[in-house]
């Protein structure tokens, strides 16, 4: 793919005079939301559209987290127990789109990271994609690695510290996005002025 992503929305039609509105919408929803360590892979598992007219090879995408009867404070675990997730993430996008009138996503989600596609001709394409993928990932098993770029071992952790939005022929905007170690945005310190000069 042109750029991987894991997609929190449904594929919805929007008209060009309600883009702004949306894209408010959705920065004012997902102003709270906190950055997320994915672990991507390891295997395959393969979706369907909702049209069922393609089928999709990706990489399963799990949030990193920590019991916390195992963490120390200050720990990488515990940095992570603090952190935000898919699900906040989605429930987020979900509040800004019913405020527009779109439909929210799936009741429970699968979030992924896509590699291949192809049309579904027919039943007998879903099998044999679904075989091919089967028989590839008992060999991409391997531990991840923090930094580890995608295509090693198929098994690797990214931060999501950006949310966007994509519309067909046009730009894309983001709607989120904060680097890790920033907090979320303090409404009560935006409005207060900045004090006078000495």
């Amino acid at each position: 793919p042109r750029q991987t992503h894991v997609s929190v929305s449904r594929v919805f039609a929007t008209r060009a005079k309600d883009h702004a509105g949306l894209h408010a919408a959705l920065r004012r929803r997902l102003a709270a939301t906190r950055p997320w360590t994915a672990a991507v892979g390891p295997g395959f598992k393969t979706f369907v559209n909702d049209e069922r007219t393609s089928v999709f090879v990706a990489l399963a995408v799990s949030p990193l987290s920590s019991h916390d009867d195992d963490r120390e404070e200050g720990s990488v675990e515990d940095s992570r127990a603090k952190e935000g997730s898919f699900g906040e993430t989605v429930r987020a996008v979900d509040a800004a789109l019913a405020s527009r009138g779109h439909a929210p996503f799936y009741d429970d989600p699968d979030p992924h990271v896509s590699v291949l596609w192809a049309p579904l001709e027919d039943g007998a394409r879903l099998g044999d994609v679904e075989a091919a993928a089967r028989d590839v990932s008992p060999g991409t098993r391997a531990h991840a690695s923090p930094g580890t770029p995608a295509g090693t071992g198929f098994r690797f952790e990214t931060r999501v510290e950006k949310v966007v939005c994509r519309v067909s022929g046009f730009p894309e905007t983001t709607v989120w996005g904060r680097p890790a170690t920033l907090p979320p945005p303090d409404a009560a310190a935006r409005k207060r002025k900045p004090p006078p000069p000495p």
